[in-house]
């Protein structure tokens, strides 16, 4: 996972932070566009009300499955709650990190 840099054409990490070219020594910043910062808000939405919906029917299927009582299914939907942001978190970082953010020059004043 690398870019490429803007001045001298040479392979950057985009792992490594900060992320400056090894070359020409010039320092990058990771930006977002405005309809990156709206699909990342609705994707983080949708990731929010999938778990919990995930959560719920599958701690149902328990519940009816396995003759859970009360607290057992708020428990295992709690959990699966978690289990489910994690892993849609974990994929939503990958999306981001790949798709939506851009890597600028970083100006003198620190603003470009």
């Amino acid at each position: 996972m690398e870019f490429r840099c803007q001045n001298c054409g040479s392979g950057i990490s985009k792992i490594k932070k900060p992320l400056i070219c090894p070359n020409c020594k010039t320092k990058y910043i990771r930006k977002k566009s405005a309809w990156a910062l709206l699909v990342s808000r609705i994707m983080e939405f949708l990731i929010v009300v999938l778990a919990i919906y995930s959560s719920v029917k599958v701690g149902y299927f328990f519940m009816t499955n396995y003759a859970l009582g009360d607290i057992a299914y708020v428990v295992v939907s709690i959990v699966l709650f978690v289990m489910f942001m994690v892993v849609f978190l974990f994929l939503y970082s990958i999306f981001e990190a790949n798709l939506l953010v851009k890597f600028v020059k970083e100006s003198d004043d620190g603003i470009h």
